[in-house]
């Protein structure tokens, strides 16, 4: 599969893709790009990140069906992972360890009059 791109001196992409033979996601790696047509490694490809050289901050996200954060990785590479209830209602936040860093209960409050 190739993509075209316009050239700018110095950028890199990076890409996760889908290895069939093994049936697992793959990182592709920082990958110099010099060309205005990327050759990718499969059809079936995630999160495409073209990198500038100068220096740069960004963040990403992922999102579950519906529009919820998933996850968050931060300008250092840090991500954070977002769980959520039946109900779709925030229930706990992890670390890049996947380490607890705050849950949350949620209490029905019957008003008997």
């Amino acid at each position: 599969m190739t993509i075209p791109f316009p050239v700018s001196p110095g950028l890199t992409i990076s890409y996760w893709y889908w290895h069939a033979s093994s049936s697992t996601w793959k990182f592709s790696g920082q990958l110099n790009y010099t060309s205005t047509v990327v050759s990718l490694l499969s059809p079936i490809i995630d999160e495409l990140m073209i990198i500038p050289a100068r220096p740069i901050s960004m963040q990403s996200f992922s999102y579950k069906p519906g529009g919820y954060i998933n996850s968050k990785t931060d300008i250092n590479g840090n991500t954070t992972h977002f769980e959520y209830d039946d109900l779709e209602r925030l229930k706990a936040v992890f670390d890049n360890n996947k380490d607890l860093i705050n849950s949350y209960n949620y209490k029905f409050i019957v008003n008997q009059n």
